[in-house]
């Protein structure tokens, strides 16, 4: 509409000037008339051309931009669900050994809350009559004992769990090695147990498991208080331990433990 207007007053302007310049009356044909309607048709409609490609530039530029911020938003979401996948993926997964797994697996602990309960639970496992495998005893009170758990036909190899009370020992047994509140075990777990008293044996004496004797064990969260002696063999040499006495073809994992 703004180019139509500005035609008509430029025609108008050139007429003017025509009329006050030339001082002579134009005599216009019907002819010229219709070159000159024709003429300024064809510019109105060039303008109107010129307006509807400029529309449509304007339409390709803006549906341009949209694609773009489209592709952007694509691009940030992608990048969000990305890093919360690796935010799962550096969660640390806590893997339990084969020991630690028995604890989880067993929900029906032993208790033990008497020595007898203990020389019950000791003289079991020496003997045979009770199978410790996958087994979870744990202590409930502070006792006193005098029996050892565990033979080499016989290890001790479930899990103890001392539930942060106080095992006293008196044990002596200056004959045979590895004396020790655990003499033998297997592929078991000791833990939250404290240890005081006194052991008095000979090769291997320790202050709570003699011989390690297979497997794959370990002792977590005890305290070992107790006084380890020990008798001089045949040729004047003995090999106590404070915790273990001997760890044999074994392996072992000692964590927070103090003596």
């Amino acid at each position: 509409m703004k180019h139509r207007k500005r035609l008509a007053a430029f025609i108008t302007i050139c007429l003017i000037l025509n009329f006050s310049f030339g001082m002579v009356p134009m005599k216009v044909s019907a002819d010229e008339i219709q070159v000159t309607a024709d003429t300024a048709a064809s510019v109105e409609q060039d303008v109107a051309d010129t307006e509807s490609v400029s529309d449509e530039d304007t339409d390709t530029v803006r549906s341009e931009e949209q694609e773009v911020t489209e592709a952007f938003d694509s691009s940030d979401k992608n990048a969000t669900e990305t890093d919360a996948k690796e935010e799962e993926t550096e969660t640390p997964n806590i893997v339990l050994t084969d020991v630690e797994d028995s604890i989880v697996a067993d929900s029906e602990p032993k208790n033990i809350y008497t020595a007898e309960d203990w020389d019950a639970f000791a003289n079991g496992i020496n003997d045979g009559t009770i199978t410790s495998d996958g087994v979870t005893w744990l202590l409930k009170n502070d006792i006193s004992v005098t029996t050892m758990v565990g033979t080499a036909e016989h290890p001790f190899a479930g899990t103890f769990n001392g539930d942060g009370h106080t095992l006293t020992v008196n044990i002596s047994d200056t004959t045979n090695q590895g004396t020790a509140p655990f003499r033998y075990i297997a592929g078991a777990l000791i833990r939250h147990l404290t240890v005081t008293g006194s052991v008095e044996g000979t090769d291997h004496a320790a202050g709570l498991v003699g011989f390690n004797q297979s497997g794959s064990s370990a002792i977590r969260n005890c305290i070992v208080e107790t006084n380890v002696t020990a008798k001089e063999d045949a040729d004047n040499s003995v090999h106590i331990g404070g915790v273990l006495g001997h760890n044999k073809d074994a392996d072992i994992l000692f964590y927070q433990v103090v003596y």
